[in-house]
């Protein structure tokens, strides 16, 4: 490392003003960091520094431009860094080779240097470095709005430092919201008029020299009528009137918006004429994204796309959408085929379109779908599985608690070569400390390996949790108190709490199962009172309570460095599913919810028999008999079952394969019923565990150790299915059409909403053919929608009658 504390910038008169502002930022953020005020002179001194783009390069240091052939060529937005030594003097070089490529030379050194305590340390190691942006697009989506967890509660101020955080690390275009979104218009939150900040935030983007886009999806509930479409005219035409700057427009045409395609193309044919009367240069793109497309729906979006309308200037592959990256290469038409940009869901853990893998159920009832998910490898590998075919990328998030992603993605936009450790070492160098970069790296790295497989079996969330506590007791205050470390220590203390609660939760449905064993000897009544009050343990003596006050700590700590809101009650975030996870932190993470509810049920029956009798069938629901089966396809046992199509680094998004799926909706009925709903219904935790496919995937799952010689029954439970039928009152659904296979042999052509009697269960006769060799396997096919299915519990039942003997 070269000392470089006495360097000073070099700053010309009649530089341009981004040059000018790429060495303010420099020396801003050395002095944020090291405490060092770096002057500027016209002139190189001992120790110096300047930032030039190569025509300015030619005309103040032409004598040093040699130096520069030594190292490859660069191209748009690329940068070279040199050292020169002349006797005594030493300069460092940062030639760009047009002014994005200069202020990006300049970052890398930022992120490079040590900087702290009066003292600047230059890496030798980036000398003769030359860097070109493997893609030209390389950017976020910052929406203001109340679904967004973190950005409602920032002001100019705090979007212009993140802004700038991210262009350090590459971005060069960030993505704004209009003023109506499928969100509510205002949060309580609000600094600012959505319309002004968009406004606002147009000049701040474009004065640092980004690329201003607007995701503008149609919500309009129909555009049939003049009347509807001279609404929806007015809002664009104020919207695109008054923003000040705008590149590009990006449109999903579904989640939100649902319109069929020719209509979609019709209308936004419309809107395209108002974007050019007041941003002629603006280009626009368009996502085939729905989350349950009615039958014809792509059908209809290709053939639109195959008449490549004047407007239309690209495709963007987002979520939910039908086919694989791949698939839409093929699809559309060659105009498009090299105007693919990235849309990535890089914020969501579980009902999303990367899903994280081998996730175990405690993690998504308590850190939930928008906790802390910093997954390096994960975003590194799925970036590149779908960068060949794109533009570069501009990712959708939903707030901050995806940081770490989101310069992960900026980097392998800028270059798939980079490693994701030195992504992630630079990004605790310049945000964090440069004392902590390997321990804390390390830390970050664990997280994302303590997410994979069964909770209990993971050791590494308890050296997780020691490391992160010897490192909590050794870093000063001001480390203490930046929020990107603040949401390290909140996830890894996140993931030990949920381990030792959900350890201490199961023991507590043990014990309390074993006294209802005891129900005979006991009494139902008594032994009914004994259990509730063992379940009750899990809110009256939780042993974790301690660390669940810590981390309620560090979210006011969070909410107050980031304005991040972790609750809702107290940081007025807008659901557990939108970031607000501590909300359900107190959640027993066992079967609580279901026995309580039995019991209720159990009490009233006026005799002890049936007391008796309905306690052995709770406490046996899963138990199967004697010669019989029972599955979890969505737990770990279960789910190896399950026949896998591909690989997950051929099928991230699980396109075209089953996922453990952790079914939110079903979640958030488990947790609400547990807070009283009008409608108690006993949920079992099972059912937020599924084997699930979507887009017509066939699911297919085999079953060894039957007897060829015994009857069997089917019984199976479709969560989503009661889901819609119970929670969600929609006793009007319509049947899913699919069809379900026990070998060669059909078994049913649609699955009813409702399953059969009161029960959750579906039933089908298993035909002898079907298990023949004593293996079954059974499979299901979507036939007609493209929406979801997904099976948790599974028994395969010897009836009491001989097979033979029934024929």
């Amino acid at each position: 490392m070269m000392d470089i504390s006495m360097v000073h910038v070099v700053l010309e008169q009649g530089r341009s003003s981004c040059e000018k502002e790429t060495a303010m930022v420099f020396r801003d953020m050395v002095k944020k960091r090291s405490g060092i005020e770096i002057p500027v002179s016209p002139t190189p001194g001992l120790v110096s520094i300047g930032f030039y783009t190569e025509d300015s390069f030619a005309v103040y240091q032409k004598e040093f431009v040699p130096l520069l052939k030594e190292i490859p060529s660069t191209g748009a937005e690329g940068f070279k860094i040199k050292v020169s030594v002349s006797g005594i003097r030493k300069a460092i070089w940062v030639v760009g080779h047009d002014e994005r490529g200069t202020f990006y030379g300049m970052a890398r050194i930022l992120r490079k240097i040590y900087a702290k305590n009066g003292q600047i340390l230059y890496p030798e190691a980036i000398d003769g470095l030359s860097v070109t942006p493997e893609y030209p697009i390389r950017g976020h989506q910052l929406g203001y709005r109340d679904k967004q967890n973190t950005c409602p509660a920032w002001g100019m101020k705090e979007y212009a430092t993140y802004i700038r955080d991210l262009e350090l690390f590459g971005a060069n275009s960030i993505e704004l919201l209009p003023p109506r979104t499928d969100d509510a218009l205002y949060s309580s939150l609000f600094s600012t008029d959505p319309h002004e900040m968009m406004i606002g935030l147009s000049r701040i983007i474009h004065s640092y020299h980004m690329d201003v886009w607007l995701w503008y999806p149609n919500l309009g509930t129909g555009y049939d009528t003049q009347e509807k479409m001279e609404k929806e005219i007015r809002e664009r035409e104020q919207v695109f009137a008054e923003i000040p700057y705008l590149d590009a427009v990006s449109i999903p045409f579904g989640d939100p918006g649902s319109l069929f395609p020719t209509e979609a193309f019709r209308v936004t044919a419309v809107f395209a004429q108002i974007l050019k009367k007041y941003h002629p240069e603006a280009t626009i793109w368009i996502a085939p994204q729905h989350f349950q497309p009615e039958p014809g729906w792509y059908d209809a979006f290709y053939a639109e796309l195959k008449k490549e309308p004047v407007w239309l200037t690209g495709v963007c592959f987002a979520p939910w959408e039908q086919d694989s990256i791949q698939d839409l290469v093929k699809k559309i038409p060659a105009k498009y085929r090299t105007r693919i940009r990235n849309y990535p869901d890089i914020t969501h853990n579980t009902n999303c379109q990367f899903p994280v893998p081998e996730w175990d159920d405690a993690f998504a009832l308590t850190l939930g779908r928008e906790g802390n998910n910093m997954r390096p490898e994960g975003m590194k590998r799925i970036h590149n599985f779908h960068a060949k075919c794109t533009v570069g990328s501009i990712t959708y998030s939903e707030g901050i608690h995806d940081d770490v992603n989101k310069m992960i993605w900026c980097d392998q936009d800028f270059s798939t070569k980079m490693s994701a450790r030195e992504t992630v070492e630079d990004y605790v160098r310049m945000f964090v400390d440069g004392d902590l970069v390997k321990e804390l790296s390390d830390v970050i790295f664990q997280t994302e390996r303590s997410w994979v497989g069964p909770i209990t079996k993971n050791t590494g969330i308890d050296d997780n949790y020691r490391l992160m506590r010897r490192l909590d007791a050794e870093v000063d205050e001001q480390v203490k108190r930046n929020f990107r470390y603040q949401m390290i220590k909140l996830r890894v203390l996140s993931d030990y709490y949920t381990k030792y609660k959900y350890l201490d939760d199961q023991k507590n449905e043990c014990d309390a199962k074993k006294i209802l064993s005891e129900a005979n000897k006991r009494g139902s009544l008594a032994a009914i009172k004994e259990a509730r009050s063992i379940f009750h343990k899990s809110y009256d003596e939780m042993k974790e309570e301690a660390l669940l006050h810590e981390m309620q700590k560090l979210s006011d700590d969070l909410f107050a460095s980031c304005r991040i809101r972790l609750t809702v009650t107290h940081h007025h975030g807008q659901s557990w599913i939108r970031g607000a996870y501590l909300e359900t932190a107190w959640m027993p993470l066992n079967d609580y919810q279901f026995y309580m509810e039995m019991f209720k049920r159990i009490v009233k029956m006026p005799s002890e028999p049936q007391r008796l009798e309905a306690i052995s069938s709770v406490l046996h629901r899963t138990d199967p008999p004697k010669g019989s089966f029972y599955y979890n396809l969505g737990s770990f046992e279960g789910f190896s079952h399950v026949k896998q199509w591909e690989k997950w680094d051929e099928d991230p998004g699980y396109l075209h394969s089953p996922m453990m799926d952790h079914s939110i909706y079903n979640i958030m009925g488990f947790f609400h019923h547990m807070q009283g709903w009008y409608d108690e219904f006993p949920l079992p935790l099972s059912w937020t565990r599924n084997a699930e496919v979507i887009y017509g995937t066939p699911l297919e799952a085999t079953f060894g150790g039957l007897d060829p010689h015994v009857a069997y029954k089917l019984r199976v439970i479709y969560p989503t299915q009661f889901f819609k039928a119970v929670f969600l009152l929609q006793k009007q659904v319509e049947p899913t059409s699919a069809t379900l296979y026990a070998g060669d042999c059909l078994l049913a052509k649609e699955i009813p909403c409702i399953p059969i009697g009161s029960d959750a269960y579906w039933e089908y006769e298993l035909p002898p053919e079907s298990y023949k060799d004593g293996t079954l396997t059974l499979r299901w096919q979507v036939h007609d929608t493209l929406g979801p299915l997904g099976v948790s519990d599974l028994w395969l039942l010897k009836k009491e009658e001989n097979k033979d003997e029934s024929q």
